[in-house]
């Protein structure tokens, strides 16, 4: 009976400790221009997702939106669930040309908004803020 309050006690304690969501904001973002190789300013079909939100699932790396999501993906993977000291990080495959997309959340800012980046699998980053859900 103290093992099995114990354990609960410890389910609590980590389960409160983090967040299991995110909810983010795109505040900036750039693609990458062929002919010059370098990050220019958002046009065109990615242009409208300044602004946006989405929620990134924390256990699963899911993200969730009308904005974008990686449903299409066939491979979702935490590389870091976050904390003090780390920050957030999945990657999502998608097939069959072996695309991927890489979100870091800082989780291990002291403030309650955490800035990220995320790579999108064709060729624009965007960049805002999260808060925890």
């Amino acid at each position: 009976m103290i093992r099995l309050a114990f354990i609960g006690l410890l389910l609590s304690y980590s389960s409160s400790t983090f967040a299991s969501a995110y909810n983010c904001k795109i505040l900036d973002g750039k693609e990458l221009d062929n002919s010059s190789a370098k990050l220019v300013d958002l046009k065109g079909f990615f242009s409208p997702m300044l602004g946006r939100s989405f929620v990134v699932e924390r256990e699963t790396g899911s993200i969730i939106s009308k904005t974008f999501n990686n449903s299409r993906a066939r491979e979702i993977t935490v590389l870091d669930i976050g904390s003090e000291k780390n920050a957030f990080k999945s990657i999502s495959l998608y097939g069959p040309n072996k695309k991927i997309s890489y979100l870091v959340i800082n989780e291990h800012l002291k403030s309650a908004t955490k800035s990220f980046i995320f790579h999108h699998e064709f060729d624009v980053v965007y960049s805002g803020t999260c808060t925890e859900i």
